[in-house]
């Protein structure tokens, strides 16, 4: 966890910690944010190309 990186503290007292702040509705839990999805490489080989077009107009 970052924030026992940032606090130095081991991970297992960050998660208490934070439970306990959850449990008292001082901080909320929510499910983590998916990655974004990999962007298709032909769409941007052809953005690519298109940019280098109008470069050279």
């Amino acid at each position: 966890m970052e924030a026992a990186a940032l606090l130095r503290l081991p991970v297992s007292a960050v998660l208490v910690l934070a439970a306990g702040l959850v449990d008292r509705d001082l901080a909320l839990a929510r499910a983590p944010i998916p990655p974004a999805r990999r962007f298709d490489p032909d769409l941007l080989k052809r953005v690519a190309d298109g940019l280098r077009d109008l470069k050279h107009r």
